[in-house]
This record gives C-alpha cells, structure tokens and sequence, in this order.
C-alpha cells in the first residue's frame, strides 16, 4: 500500500463527481486527531481539484482504529465528501 494507492482508491470514487485527488498524505495520530500524542491511529488527508471550477480543496478523515482498510477508508470519505 502507498499514498498512490490511497489517491487511486478515492479518485475511483470522487472522479465521476468531478473531483480529483492530486496527493495523499496518511499521517499518525492519536484518537483525537493530535498529532504529537500517542500515536496509535492514521488519518489520511486528500488534496484535490474540483473539476468545474478549478477551485483546491483539502479534505481529512476522522482518526482511523488500528487495522482499519485505509483503502475503504480513502473510497468512504470520497463517498462523503462528493455527495
């Protein structure tokens, strides 16, 4: 697995939509979202492009569990966020 793969998985998602994925950034944290505690959690974040408008957007996961699929994760905030 590799943030390529994470970008893939919520652009098979999101494209349809009109939104684009650039990157992917999985970073650690605790089960917060704080990234200087403990941490034994992930939170992906995904940079992207809307498609009609050229407008950037930025979007974040809640703190993922330990042994969550990042990659259904990746495709579930897509999912959310494209609505």
């Amino acid at each position: 697995m590799s943030t390529a793969d994470l970008r893939d998985a919520f652009n098979a998602v999101s494209l349809e939509k009109g939104t684009r994925c650039t990157s992917a950034l999985l970073m650690y944290c605790d089960a917060q979202g704080t990234h200087d505690g403990p941490r034994n959690h992930q939170q992906l974040i995904f940079n992207c492009v809307n498609g009609n408008d050229n407008t950037t957007k930025q979007f974040t996961s809640d703190p993922l569990p330990p042994g969550t699929n990042v990659n259904a994760a990746a495709a579930q905030l897509a999912s959310k966020v494209t609505a």
